[in-house]
């Protein structure tokens, strides 16, 4: 192979054509959409539920430092049986 007419490597000439001007960089802007975000009826009762939940836990915080809360007995031990028929119901 043979490479004739060669120029020195810095000397290749102008590849890139003319630049553009400031004003030629312009693009029409476009009308872009907002997001939008829409809760479920669902959502907003677990909210309202959280709320709810968020007050007991207060008020009961608030007898406990006072030294109201009492334990009831009976209710615990419901509790206890009932989830106990619920892990051999589901097999826990």
């Amino acid at each position: 192979m043979r490479i004739e007419g060669s120029r020195p490597a810095g000397d290749i000439g102008d590849v890139e054509g003319p630049k553009p001007k400031a004003t030629q960089n312009k693009l029409p802007v476009a009308k872009t959409q907002s997001d939008q975000v829409r809760i479920s009826s669902a959502s907003k009762e677990m909210a309202a539920a959280d709320a709810a939940r968020q007050q007991k836990v207060e008020a009961l915080k608030r007898s406990v430092e006072s030294g109201t809360y009492r334990v009831e007995p009976e209710k615990v031990a419901d509790g206890m049986i009932r989830a106990m028929l619920r892990k051999q119901e589901t097999g826990e």
